[in-house]
Order: C-alpha cells, then structure tokens, then sequence
C-alpha cells in the first residue's frame, strides 16, 4: 500500500498549492504535516491515513478518493496536534521556531482546510449529495474530540479521577477521532448506516489503543512530555498514582505519580488486550456483512 500513501502525500501539496498561501506562511502550514509519523515526513505508512485507506478498501471504496479523504484528516489531525501541544505546554518545534501567535493561525488554518478538502469530494468522483456526509462526519467527530480534550484539561491534579473516568477520557478523546477516520475511509465506498456505525466502531477501539500507548509512553518521559508534572489523569498515571503501594513516591509528596513500574504496564497491556479483542469482534461482524477485512486485518495486527 505504499503507493496509497504517496497518493496521500500527492492530495495533500495539491490541497496546498490551491490554497495559495504565501509561501512563508505555506511553509509555517508544512511544519506540523513533516513531523515524525506524518504525510510529508517521509513515512511510508503514517498511521491516520493508514486507518483511512484500510477502511476505504474494506468497504469497496475508490483508493484514489480515499487517499483524498486520509488527506484531509491528517490535515485536521496535524492541526489538532498543534492545539494539543498548546494547551498541555509540551515542547513544540513549531512554536519554538515561529511563536505562539504563528502556531495557532497555523492550527486554525490546518483545521479549515481539512473542510475544504472534503467539500470538493465532488471534484473527484463523489457525487454532490454524499459531500455533506463527509464534511458532516468530520464537523460531529471533532466536537466530540473537543468534549473529550475539555474532559482531559480539567481532570488535571483531580485525585476523583479514576481508572475508569480515565479510560472514558481516552476513548473521548482519541477514541472519536479514530471513529471519525475509519467512518470517513468506509464513506468513500458504502452509505449503509449500519456499516458505517461498524466502521466508527471499530475505529474508535483503534483510536483509544492508540491513546493509551501514547500515554503510556508520555508517562515514561517527563523531559519531553508535561503529563507528570502537570498531574494528569491518563490511565497509566492514575493506575500507577492510585494502587495501594507501600513504596512511596520518590518525590512530590504523597499525591506525585509513581514511576511506571511493571504492574501497571501489566495493566496497561490488558486493557489494550481487551481493546483489540473488541476490535476483532467487530472485523468478523464486518467480514459477516461481506466487508474485504484482510486490510483492517493487517492494520490491527
């Protein structure tokens, strides 16, 4: 499939080159999307396209509109990194190079044209009155994002929050975005209701996977991520802070996490366990409508 994602790379500069940003603010834009693990990184296999074009061919989907659509949900994904960074005070290289100001005109920027994208599907073989299920899936999906990323800034240093609170952050959070582009990638080939709520299932399992391990990792490095010291209530933190331990915390006080030791990564592990099962689950259903899974298969591994 790595034609596919060059095909992303390809949608994504034509979806720039019409923008006709000056070029310097163009190269503020490509700063975010040629970060380790997006389109114009280099990476062969970024993984937010990755989920959309597995989708797009499990449904019988056309790889060429597909690729458009993983296009603009890594424009979106990329502009919502940006904010994310912001708001948790992680270090940015956009920021450090252009400033805050630049950075969230950036984000704001990156955010709209993933809209402009998916409103000229029509452009490339969508017939005009699916457009707005597109553009609508992204708008709905986003807000959902947004509901979760509040949940999660406001659970900072609450000691009520639990493992469950933080797992249904998790999946609010990542777990709508992934939704969001596993039901985008299965719009380019099916309109049946009943596939697409499989598909942004399933996607939703990906997408909470994918935020855990992400936690998981930030927990581990307090130097390059704030989850620590701003007290945040990821799952991996709250397991680790929270579980009767007769070691105490090494600094802090009683209420600093705990360093990631090997039963909360035990834990950890089973809840992903549980996530990819369900995700399964939800394969075989597709597999059972007639839905080509081998690529979803391979995507979850």
């Amino acid at each position: 499939m790595l034609g596919d994602y060059r095909d992303v790379k390809t949608c994504l500069i034509e979806a720039l080159d019409e923008c006709g940003f000056p070029p310097a603010f163009r190269r503020v834009i490509e700063m975010p999307l040629s970060q380790c693990g997006k389109a114009l990184s280099g990476v062969a296999d970024p993984r937010w396209p990755q989920l959309v074009l597995a989708s797009c061919i499990a449904s019988g989907g056309d790889v060429q509109i597909g690729a458009r659509v993983a296009a603009a949900v890594e424009v979106f994904l990329a502009g919502a990194d940006v904010l994310d960074d912001i708001q948790d005070g992680d270090p940015s290289s956009l920021i450090d190079t252009v400033g805050m100001p630049q950075a969230l005109n950036a984000a704001a920027a990156l955010l709209v044209l993933a809209h402009g994208i998916l409103d000229r599907l029509d452009a490339h073989g969508v017939p005009p009155h699916r457009v707005p299920s597109f553009t609508r899936t992204l708008s709905e999906s986003a807000l959902r994002a947004a509901a979760g990323q509040h949940l999660d800034l406001i659970a900072e240093g609450n000691c009520g929050i639990g493992t469950v609170d933080a797992f249904e952050i998790a999946r609010a959070k990542a777990g709508a975005l992934g939704g969001m582009a596993s039901r985008l990638g299965a719009l380019v080939g099916t309109d049946d209701p009943h596939l697409l709520e499989l598909y942004e299932a399933l996607g939703t399992h990906v997408g909470t996977i994918a935020q855990i391990n992400n936690d998981l990792r930030d927990s581990q490095f307090a130097d390059l991520k704030t989850d620590v010291v701003r007290k945040k209530r990821t799952l991996p933190l709250v397991y680790a802070t929270d579980r009767p331990n007769e070691t105490p915390p090494p600094t802090g006080g009683d209420d600093a996490p705990r360093p990631i030791d090997a039963e909360t990564r035990a834990f950890i592990d089973v809840v992903i366990t549980t996530e990819y099962y369900r995700a399964r689950t939800i394969i075989d259903a597709l597999s059972d409508q007639g839905q080509n899974v081998a690529p979803l298969v391979e995507l979850l591994g």
